[in-house]
């Protein structure tokens, strides 16, 4: 069991007023009249959707909604928000100076509201009005809703009815549904079992106020429901083997039960002493967290608990939030159980656990209603009145996370007045998808559908208020392209109309991009791409504004070369930026425009020639220690030198450009030598090239860590791995050895040994040596798992580099035993390793060693006293200690070894006794089966007859042939396997 605890520093808040309770509602508890339990055209009204925009923060406090539609969002209007939009564009056609003040007013209603609602009007025409909702529920089956008179309606989740009858004589609390049987339960006591799909129910009276009920998980088979009232007691009722009701009692004395519900085999119930969780299947409480302190009355504020998923819980009561977590966890406790085979096997069972991963005390809230919303929580606020003054509910949005307010709507219902914290509820419903999701609002007098606001409202929204630009960036790609071009081009008059020719020239780019998602597929849309093209270039060179979109304007030809626009803006802009000396403009066009649209292999020609002249004046500048060359220069030449590298790769000559690559440091030189198979060909430039963009600090102070994290440096490995079919490891290792870059060869081999280990069998005598350089807590396993390296070159390296623990196995492993004890006692000094490693060997002539040598050691002698009768006999040990030697603890070392023995006494006689037994029993069943004869028939008599000198098996279970001892020669695997299954055979 698992307690939790409330005393955690939260704040708290008071509450104005305490919650109603279901009675007041009913005007002095006077129980509704029953009412005939028919259906109409009259009882089922049309839906109709509450035209009302909330925006997060919004509040309108004591204001209801009409009976047909609520009152648009900010309590404004729709039709005034109208006229407003139309006075907007009234000012921006009179004096565009005033354009600033109007953003500010339409930055108050910038976004669109993240909720729509509808009212709900189906249910039967009493519902809501003449008869107040006390409970519902909402399954994906069913929807059930109840009143305070007694009445259950059934219906389809399309809200259909399905029937309506008279369950109980007083409000209705709590409902559960378990996919076929539903159950009710009432203030009279009662409780209510029936199915869907027949009209019988079954009534069970407690003579006590029922405030909860819950299925079991199994009602199906058990007939087994958990109910709790006024009573304080959670009731398990069940049928027993004789088909007869009974009761059981498994809480009592907590106070009225305010919630109660089963998940799965957990059942979870709140009352006066907080929320319990319980596991019906081990019958054992798993949590218990105490109501908190500020809780002055909890039966008065029901709890809300929502199911996030399978093992995620959420839990509202009042103002705090719980969230649990619900896990599966293996019980330590086993069964041990004797089989037939003499031979014992263990049984486990799993059981739940469940744990508390936050808890929040929310601010300003009072938590009547709980859902999800996407990966945010929904969560209804039931608001206190002050005085006299009610206040309708609020819907929040909170950040799942840091619980931030997202969304917070007024919600304006009908009659909302008098209702208390118990009379709302929030399901949520969900069917097909998650984009097919409504959350169902439900109070004693009204109920609302709530639907987030969907991408046709938002656009309708936007639109409607002249937002343009969202309007377009909302349309996405579910639009067709020509109604958004359409929207976007209004967007473009609007740029034009208040002189913005910049926001003109931005969005030109974005609008008549034809370049993704299939708009470049149509020719007739791309034609009117096209002739928009040209009707706004050549409105900007009229204007002289050329320059604003010079780098924005299409790069080439759309629709395969059909379409294009007019060549002759782009030789204005060229010819012009060439007679005016701007090179660095020249260039940038260049890269970014079409080549087809130039002579490419004489732009080449030109820059290779300009480049040439560079690098011979800078190489005599240099020389001069001339260093008039300007930072802008050297900038431009970058550019050359990046334009000249993407011109000669258009044009097919990869060659060309590794110089000016390696001149320009780019760190993805070696990735373009592979792309084009060039690696073999700059070999001896490999050094150079693989440390572009490696600090050389790191290089130069041999730190592995650094080189290891350095991205650029393990590209270029990971490059020459991937080409170790074509350039030999050989090879590479070789080049980085004579450039002395050994720690490159020893990132390139362990990176290689990453992929297959035997991509290094050649090469484990350098790794070896590498990893005693670079990395020594890896030698041990290396040396362990690879057998291809000399014995001898790894015990030189190990003594070498100071490597212990590995040079003890090592001369282990070649059989100098002796050594590598005595490294163990005089270097590492551990008792414990050298008893294991003479253990492990188990050689009597090592323990006399390991005693003899250790015996001017005090810690060795105790931790060989210690050993003692586990494995080694204390005798020699004893014999051996030193007369004048001073050993701690001896006393308690001696008393052990005698422990040890009695013990070890006791346990082998125990183990002959089982021995004697099962010998016993096999010898028995050996003598049966040698006693026994077995049919042959006549040719299996003539061949044994004929081989007399042979042994033969025959199984009773089918011939399996037979084959003699001589065939098995040389087969002793075979032989073993086939006496093992006869020794089994002969068992059973």
């Amino acid at each position: 069991m698992e307690n939790a605890s409330c005393n955690e520093t939260i704040d708290t808040i008071e509450h104005s007023a305490p919650a109603r309770r279901y009675s007041d509602n009913l005007g002095d508890g006077k129980i509704l009249e029953d009412i005939i339990l028919a259906h109409s055209d009259d009882n089922i009204c049309s839906d109709d959707t509450i035209e009302r925009s909330f925006n997060s923060g919004s509040s309108n406090k004591g204001k209801d909604v009409d009976d047909e539609k609520a009152d648009t969002s900010n309590g404004k209007d729709e039709d005034d928000g109208d006229d407003d939009d139309d006075d907007d564009d009234d000012d921006d056609d009179d004096d565009d100076d005033d354009d600033e003040d109007e953003d500010e007013d339409e930055d108050e209603d910038d976004e669109p509201p993240m909720l729509k609602y509808t009212r709900l009007t189906k249910l039967p025409g009493r519902f809501f009005h003449r008869d107040p909702v006390s409970a519902c529920l909402i399954k994906e089956r069913l929807f059930m809703f109840a009143t305070h008179s007694g009445i259950v309606h059934l219906c389809e989740p399309d809200l259909s009815p399905i029937r309506t009858f008279k369950a109980h004589n007083s409000s209705v609390l709590s409902m559960d549904f378990d996919g076929e049987y539903f159950i009710t339960s009432s203030i009279d006591g009662t409780i209510v079992i029936g199915s869907i799909s027949t009209n019988d129910v079954t009534k069970y009276d407690f003579k006590r106020p029922i405030h909860a009920v819950a299925f079991d998980r199994q009602y199906s088979k058990t007939k087994a429901f958990f109910c709790g009232g006024t009573s304080g007691k959670i009731i398990y009722s069940a049928k027993n083997w004789l088909g007869q009701r009974t009761d059981l009692s498994i809480n009592e004395n907590g106070g009225t039960i305010t919630l109660l519900k089963t998940i799965d085999d957990l059942v979870i119930w709140c009352n006066d002493n907080g929320l319990t969780v319980a596991h019906i299947t081990t019958k054992q409480e798993l949590l218990h967290i105490p109501v908190p302190k500020e809780f002055q009355r909890p039966e008065l504020y029901w709890p809300r608990i929502h199911q996030v998923d399978q093992d995620r819980l959420i839990l509202g009561w009042v103002d705090h939030l719980w969230f649990f977590r619900i896990d599966i966890v293996k019980n330590k406790n086993t069964q041990t159980q004797l089989s037939t085979t003499n031979s014992s096997f263990k049984t486990h069972f799993s059981e739940k656990r469940i744990e508390i991963e936050r808890h929040i005390q929310l601010e300003d809230c009072m938590i009547s209603g709980l859902a999800d919303f996407n990966d945010n929580l929904m969560i209804l606020n039931w608001l206190p009145r002050v005085g006299k003054e009610f206040f309708p509910p609020e819907l929040k949005i909170l950040d799942r996370d840091s619980l931030d307010e997202l969304c917070v709507d007024e919600l304006a219902l009908n009659n909302f007045s008098g209702l208390g914290i118990n009379d709302y509820h929030l399901y949520e419903y969900s069917y097909g998808s998650t984009l097919n999701r409504k959350w169902f609002l439900i109070s004693g007098n009204d109920g609302i559908i709530v639907e987030e606001f969907n991408l046709h409202d938002k656009l309708t929204w936007f639109l409607s208020r002249e937002k343009y630009l969202k309007a377009w960036e909302l349309a996405g790609l579910w639009l067709d392209k020509n109604e958004k071009l359409k929207i976007g081009l209004k967007q473009l008059e609007k740029y034009a109309n208040s002189n913005n020719w910049q926001m003109v020239v931005n969005f030109m780019v974005i609008l008549f991009d034809v370049s993704d998602n299939g708009r470049g597929d149509d020719e007739d849309y791309v034609q009117k791409i096209v002739n928009e093209w040209d009707h706004w270039l050549e409105l900007l060179k009229e204007k002289n504004l050329l320059d604003l979109i010079v780098e924005k304007i299409p790069r080439g030809t759309f629709f395969s070369g059909f379409c294009q626009v007019d060549e002759s803006i782009y030789q204005f802009i060229l010819n012009d930026y060439l007679a005016k000396d701007k090179f660095e403009n020249f260039i940038n066009l260049i890269n970014i425009w079409d080549h087809n649209l130039f002579n490419l292999s004489e732009i080449k020609m030109q820059i290779n020639d300009i480049l040439k002249i560079w690098d011979n004046d800078n190489y005599h500048l240099n020389n001069k220690n001339d260093t008039k060359t300007n930072d802008n220069e050297n900038s431009q030449i970058i550019h050359l030198r990046e334009s000249f590298i993407n011109i000669c790769l258009e044009l097919d000559e990869p060659e060309s450009c590794v110089e000016h690559l390696i001149k320009l440091s780019n760190p993805k030189t070696l990735g373009f030598l592979d792309e084009n198979h060039l690696i073999n060909s700059f070999l001896n430039e490999l050094p150079k090239i693989i440390l572009i963009g490696v600090p050389k600090s790191i290089i130069k102070n041999k730190n592995i860590e650094k080189l290891l994290d350095c991205d650029i440096l393990i590209t270029n490995i990971q490059i020459l791995i991937e080409n170790f079919h074509e350039i030999l490891p050989k090879i590479i290792i070789n080049i980085f050895k004579d450039a002395k870059l050994d720690i490159l060869n020893y990132i390139y081999l362990e990176k290689l040994a990453q992929i297959d280990k035997l991509f290094i069998k050649d090469f484990e005598n350098d790794m070896i040596e590498l990893l005693a350089q670079y990395n020594k807590s890896l030698i041990y396993q290396f040396i362990i798992k690879h057998k291809n390296y000399s014995v001898e070159f790894a015990i030189k390296i190990c003594e070498e580099f100071d490597c212990i623990e590995e040079l003890v196995f090592l001369l282990g492993k070649v059989g100098e035993n002796q050594r590598a004890l005595k490294i163990i006692v005089d270097k590492l000094k551990d008792p414990a390793m050298a008893i294991n490693y003479v253990h492990k060997i188990n050689d009597q002539s090592l323990w006399d060693f390991l005693l003899d040598y250790t015996m001017s050691q005090p810690d060795f002698i105790k931790a060989l006293l210690i050993s003692a009768s586990d494995w080694i006999d204390p005798i020699p040990v004893v014999s051996r200690i030193p007369k004048d030697i001073e050993i701690q603890d001896l006393k308690n070392a001696l008393v052990k070894i005698t422990t040890n023995g009695k013990l070890d006494e006791y346990i082998y006689d125990i183990i002959l006794k089982i021995v004697s037994n099962e010998t016993n029993s096999i010898d028995k069943t050996f003598r049966k089966m040698r006693s026994t004869g077995f049919v042959v028939d006549d040719k299996e008599l003539e061949y044994v007859q004929n081989n007399l000198d042979d042994s033969f098996v025959k199984f009773t279970f089918g011939d399996t042939g037979l084959q003699k001892d001589s065939e098995w020669h040389n087969k002793a695997g075979s032989k073993i396997a086939h006496k093992s299954f006869v020794k089994l055979k002969m068992k059973n």
